[in-house]
């Protein structure tokens, strides 16, 4: 499957771990280690904790304002139709900028980030988007 050898070299697999990216003309990696890198995660396991998450999310909705209810049901329906994540800058700053934006509507919406429900406002809404962000099955 991969050229020469699947072992890869401690500073490939080092810089897997801590999540480095590369292009494919970078010397940092080498061919094994980029494949390694950028491998789509399993369906399977996105698939099924989304569920979870949607199950997390319906036990919850009575606790949660209206309009953090709203926002946190669309991003998890946008986790359901994004099946890879998103690498460009332009999509990750959107990401960003949601994370951002969730936070600061919570803050608007309980008056702080510190609390019960609070908490559970920021559990409803990051958990859907870290699993768009997630690059890797290892990233769940």
């Amino acid at each position: 499957m991969f050229a020469r050898n699947a072992t890869l070299r401690w500073q490939d697999r080092a810089a897997i771990f801590l999540g480095f990216e590369s292009k494919r003309s970078s010397t940092l990696f080498s061919d094994d280690a980029y494949r390694l890198a950028n491998r789509n995660p399993d369906l399977r396991a996105r698939r099924f904790l989304l569920l979870a998450v949607l199950l997390s999310q319906l036990s919850n909705v009575t606790g949660v304002n209206n309009f953090i209810l709203a926002i946190g049901f669309t991003i998890t329906i946008a986790a359901f139709f994004i099946k890879t994540a998103p690498r460009a800058f332009v999509w990750r700053a959107l990401l960003l900028a949601l994370t951002f934006f969730g936070g600061v509507a919570i803050v608007l919406t309980y008056g702080k980030l510190i609390g019960r429900d609070a908490g559970i406002a920021l559990l409803f809404l990051f958990g859907p988007l870290k699993l768009i962000e997630a690059r890797s099955t290892r990233d769940y």
